[in-house]
């Protein structure tokens, strides 16, 4: 993937379907990255119930467990999808628009 640099400023709205805590992050290692890059079931499990699913969850592989851990951030991050291939639409001399599709304001760790 390469990326191009603009001069002009990137503009950001806010899509109209944005939404607000519903995408959950997720830190990977590289060894559960392997795991799902090579088709290997990986899977989540904890307590029914729990609404957030981490009161004391597992992601589990066919080797090895992990705990998930609740890591909060200190600055709120915006989802912005990566750019499809630029056209002269994209916003041309006033620079390029990207919509934020959503927000998190934590991440889940492996431990």
């Amino acid at each position: 993937m390469s990326w191009q640099v603009s001069s002009a400023p990137t503009t950001l709205e806010f899509a109209q379907d944005y939404a607000r805590d519903a995408y959950k992050l997720l830190e990977l290692n590289p060894e559960v990255r392997a795991a799902i890059a090579g088709g290997e079931a990986v899977t989540i499990k904890g307590p029914v119930g729990d609404e957030a699913g981490l009161a004391a969850a597992v992601l589990t592989t066919a080797n090895k467990s992990y705990l998930l851990r609740k890591a909060e951030n200190s600055n709120t991050l915006l989802l912005v999808p990566p750019p499809a291939l630029r056209s002269a639409a994209d916003g041309g001399a006033a620079g390029p628009r990207r919509a934020v599709v959503g927000s998190a304001t934590y991440h889940l760790q492996l431990k």
